[in-house]
């Protein structure tokens, strides 16, 4: 879900901005931490090592001096960006619709998306 909105301007525009990911606030900012913490704290990388510093608030540059987490990392988030783009890809007629509501109106409400969605549904 944090990797949707780079994945969808890659499939409207044909090309995502800079502006994705490139904060600390960023979705891909939140994504790489939760990918380091699936692998240094909750048992999802090749080793079986606990590693609470691989996130670090006060270090940053952990994950990138190891290069043997860092590639685990970015090996989690390519194969989610990977399946987003499938299943965004496989909606491409919603996700066109949803993105001119949103430039017409500046927001989607939940009933504008339902509708959007049985709109989707009927073609």
């Amino acid at each position: 879900m944090l990797l949707g909105g780079m994945i969808a301007e890659e499939i409207v525009f044909g090309d995502r901005t800079t502006s994705a990911g490139g904060s600390n606030e960023s979705d891909l900012h939140s994504a790489t931490r939760m990918a380091t913490e699936m692998i240094s704290m909750f048992g999802f990388g090749e080793s079986l090592a606990f590693n609470p510093g691989a996130v670090s608030e006060f270090d940053r540059g952990n994950l990138w001096r190891d290069t043997i987490s860092r590639n685990q990392v970015n090996a989690i988030l390519s194969g989610e960006y990977e399946r987003g783009k499938q299943i965004l890809s496989s909606s491409k007629p919603l996700l066109l619709a949803v993105a001119l509501a949103i430039k017409a109106n500046g927001r989607l409400l939940g009933t504008d998306l339902a509708n959007l969605m049985q709109k989707s549904e009927r073609h």
